[in-house]
């Protein structure tokens, strides 16, 4: 794959970084293109460089399956976080809850295409869910099962815009977490 380089440049008194770039599996090449902030050549190279560290390949996932692109997910996003200067930059505080609830998810979809997932496998997988006892023999809360779907849903957003779906399937039917539901007792969900 062709290093990107890109480059800066000044137009109408504006300082801009851009480069071009295309990932396997993309059907055409995508320009990246942004404002400098503050207008200064300085901080616009600064600007190429975050920009090109974002989109190099080393942080493309690509997958088939739904396990093999979750994988590469929790390696990428569910890490401790990192902190500079007491502000966390990278990694997710609840990481190690947020790989607990991926292990239903890989269980269910785990040799599922990405691209086959569609709206009626969410409602199931959530009736499923529902359906399933706990270890312990008690009724599954609604808000654990809200709290897979909540990591699913982010995971396919993140899959629309690494280009390996065209549209989130949570977009194309009604909400299914619906937080509102969870502060009702359990009395009230008779399955």
């Amino acid at each position: 794959m062709k290093i990107r380089q890109g480059y800066v440049y000044k137009q109408d008194s504006q300082w801009y970084a851009r480069f071009d770039y295309k990932n396997p599996g993309m059907p055409t090449k995508k320009t990246v293109r942004r404002k400098a902030n503050p207008n200064t050549k300085s901080s616009d190279k600064n600007l190429l460089k975050t920009l090109l560290e974002e989109y190099s390949p080393q942080n493309y996932i690509q997958a088939k399956t739904l396990r093999e692109y979750a994988e590469a997910y929790a390696k990428r996003y569910l890490i401790a976080p990192k902190y500079v200067q007491g502000k966390k930059v990278a990694g997710q505080r609840a990481w190690k809850n947020q790989r607990s609830f991926l292990k239903p998810l890989i269980k269910y979809f785990g040799k599922m295409n990405l691209t086959a997932i569609g709206y009626h496998n969410l409602e199931n997988y959530r009736l499923h869910r529902l359906n399933v006892k706990t270890s312990k023999g008690n009724q599954r809360g609604l808000t654990s099962v809200h709290r897979e779907l909540s990591l699913l849903r982010r995971m396919l957003n993140v899959a629309v815009r690494d280009q390996l779906l065209r549209k989130n399937p949570f977009e194309l039917g009604e909400t299914l977490i619906k937080t509102s539901e969870e502060r009702k007792t359990s009395k009230d969900y008779k399955l």
